[in-house]
C-alpha cells in the first residue's frame, strides 16, 4: 500500500528527505530482517543493493530520485501537451509571457509548482531537438546533437558567432548540410556528430523528443536511470565508491548469469550472496 501512495503524491509534490530516508531505511530492514520485529546486520549498504542486478545490485530504487523522475513527468506532459487545461491554467500563473522551459519561479509560488519546476532540470537533460527547419534551435546553447555527451555542441562557442541558429548550417535547397561551412567553424568529432543527423527530405517544423529513448517517447524508468547515471558520474571520486572490494570487482557477466540461471529464486539470492562475498550464520561464502 505504502508504495502506490507515495508514488501518487510524488507524481505532484516533492516529497521531504525525512520520507526517502525513512522509507529506505524501512525497505532495507525488511529486506535483511524479514517480517520480525528484530534488527539483523546489513551486510550491504541500501547504495549497492539500488544497483542494477547487473552491477551486483538487487533493483531496489532510490526513493528521492523515483519522486523526481515522477515530477519529470509533469513537466514532461506540460512542455508536450500546452493546451491541455491544466497547462493552461498554470500558465496563466506563472509564465504568461514564454514558453514552460523558460518558465521562472513567479511570486507567491504553490509547493507543485515550485516541485515541477525544480525537476524541469532533470527533464531538460533528457530533451533533444529533432530537427526540422532549424529554426527553432539554438547551436551552441540547445541539445540537437544526438551523439554527443549531453546532445550539446561540445566546442566552445565563440565570443561572437558568425552562426546562431541550425538552419544557417543547412542547404534548404537541396536538404543537407553545409559541409564546408561546419567543418570550417567545429572541430572534427563534432563535424562528424553532426553530419549524422539525418535531415527529412520534406522539411518539417523542429520538435522536442525524449533524447535518451530510442522511441522518443519519455518514460520515467528512463528518467531514473539517467538520474542514478548523473548521480554516479557526480560521486565518482568519492573514496568509499573506489574501496576495492569482492562486491566491486566480480564482472558483469557474473552478475547477468546468476540472474539467468534456470534455478528458483532461492538459489539465485544464494548465488547472489555469494557474488557479494556476503557472510551465511558467521561464515563466508
Amino acid at each position: 500500500m505504502v508504495a502506490p501512495i507515495s508514488n501518487f503524491a510524488a507524481m505532484h509534490f516533492k516529497l521531504p528527505s525525512s520520507f526517502h530516508n525513512r522509507a529506505s531505511k524501512e525497505v532495507a530492514k525488511v529486506f535483511w530482517s524479514g517480517m520480525t520485529n528484530s534488527s539483523k546486520i546489513h551486510w550491504l549498504s541500501w547504495r549497492k543493493l539500488c544497483n542494477s542486478k547487473s552491477h551486483g545490485g538487487l533493483g531496489f530504487r532510490y526513493s528521492n530520485l523515483q519522486n523526481r523522475a515522477l515530477l519529470a513527468k509533469a513537466a514532461w506532459r506540460m512542455c508536450m501537451d500546452p493546451d491541455s487545461d491544466w497547462a493552461k491554467f498554470t500558465k496563466a500563473l506563472y509564465y504568461l509571457h514564454c514558453d514552460f522551459l523558460q518558465a521562472r519561479i513567479g511570486n507567491s509560488p504553490s509547493w507543485a509548482w515550485r516541485s515541477i519546476l525544480e525537476d524541469r532540470e532533470a527533464l531538460k537533460l533528457g530533451l533533444l531537438w529533432k530537427i526540422g527547419l532549424g529554426n527553432k534551435v539554438d547551436i551552441w546553447h540547445d541539445n540537437w546533437v544526438s551523439s554527443l555527451p549531453s546532445f550539446k555542441i561540445t566546442d566552445q562557442a565563440p565570443l561572437y558567432p558568425t552562426v546562431q541558429k541550425v538552419e544557417e548550417l543547412i542547404d534548404h535547397a537541396n536538404q543537407r548540410w553545409k559541409k564546408s561551412l561546419i567543418r570550417s567553424i567545429f572541430s572534427t568529432q563534432v563535424t562528424n556528430a553532426i553530419l549524422c543527423n539525418q535531415i527529412l527530405l520534406l522539411p518539417t517544423e523542429d520538435r522536442l523528443v525524449w533524447g535518451i529513448a530510442k522511441n522518443g517517447i519519455f518514460s520515467i524508468k528512463s528518467t531514473y536511470h539517467l538520474l542514478c547515471n548523473v548521480r554516479d558520474t557526480e560521486d565518482k571520486t568519492s573514496t568509499s565508491l573506489t574501496t576495492p572490494n569482492k562486491w566491486a570487482s566480480t564482472p558483469k557477466d557474473v552478475w547477468n548469469l546468476i540472474w539467468k540461471v534456470g534455478a528458483t529464486p532461492k538459489i539465485k539470492a544464494f548465488l547472489w550472496r555469494a557474488g557479494a562475498g556476503l557472510s551465511h550464520r558467521g561464515r563466508s561464502i
